[in-house]
């Protein structure tokens, strides 16, 4: 929207110059159609923008409510310049490069079902093996009260020694138990191979993608220093409106080029702080 609105002024004070020019003869009146023409497309495509513009927001609202119900988002609100975003998240970038672990709560998902169904292995080894119960009693005399003298003669004792009848259940149990916690380990270095794998793409797209705004922000220079000799030019007349409208136009055009890259960059950025499960990324 703001290189939308820079432009529509640009073509406002062109379309003004050029009707005084015409005015006073010095450009054919032909040249104020264009310029209007000029002048009116652009402002139609802000209208455009504004109308998504709003549609966005409406989405980002439905995501962000207050205690008492009421969004948090005003009508008039303003978001944060791209440049501005582009330099904050480039900083985001930098520090989630420089941080090798990997504490997306997926993967710690994965892990506590794996530490749950160890558990549940130990207890279905508990059932395999054999129980053994002692029992250890002090003699009493016949009226109840208990004899202090320790002797071979004053206590009983005994134990009992029971085992499963049919071992073959739970030690089918347990062989399960041991395949399930086998399975669940696959299953979290998958995963984890999985999300590594999407962080090294990641981080290759963001090096691609940083190559294209370097290459971008040339294209815009380029194209403003065309624009620049072709106002020369149209000024001491060796061009026309037409020439003049197209470098502005394709000016326009790379401006927007490298904004489509910076906000893919940030989207990129939010991308691996995500796989990484940065929560605390600001």
């Amino acid at each position: 929207l703001t290189i939308y609105r820079y432009f529509i002024q640009l073509a406002q004070i062109r379309n003004n110059g050029i009707s005084a020019l015409a005015q006073i003869g010095e450009k054919p009146f032909i040249d104020t159609v264009e310029a209007s023409i000029t002048y009116q497309s652009r402002i139609l495509e802000l209208q455009a923008l504004e109308i998504e513009s709003r549609k966005k927001q409406a989405i980002v609202n439905s995501f962000n409510w207050s205690q008492n119900g009421q969004s948090d988002l005003p009508l008039n609100f303003t978001p944060d310049s791209l440049d501005q975003l582009f330099e904050v998240y480039k900083n985001i970038m930098v520090r989630e490069l420089n941080i090798d672990s990997v504490n997306n709560p997926v993967i710690q998902q994965y892990r506590i079902k794996q530490n749950i169904l160890k558990i549940d292995k130990r207890l279905k080894a508990e059932m395999i093996k054999p129980q053994l119960d002692v029992k250890y009693n002090f003699l009493t005399n016949d009226n109840g009260a208990f004899n202090p003298q320790l002797t071979s003669n004053n206590y009983r004792w005994g134990a009992t020694l029971s085992f499963p009848l049919f071992l073959r259940t739970p030690r089918n149990e347990y062989k399960i138990a041991g395949l399930d916690v086998f399975n669940a380990k696959l299953e979290t270095d998958a995963k984890n191979n999985e999300l590594t794998n999407k962080i090294n793409f990641t981080v290759k797209a963001l090096t691609v993608i940083t190559e294209q705004i370097n290459n971008a922000a040339k294209n815009v220079a380029l194209s403003k220093r065309l624009l620049e000799a072709e106002k020369l030019k149209f000024d001491n007349g060796e061009s026309s409106l037409f020439l003049l409208n197209m470098r502005e136009n394709k000016w326009l055009e790379t401006e927007l080029k490298l904004a489509e890259y910076k906000l893919k960059f940030i989207e990129t950025v939010l991308q691996l702080v995500h796989l990484k499960g940065n929560l605390n990324y600001k």
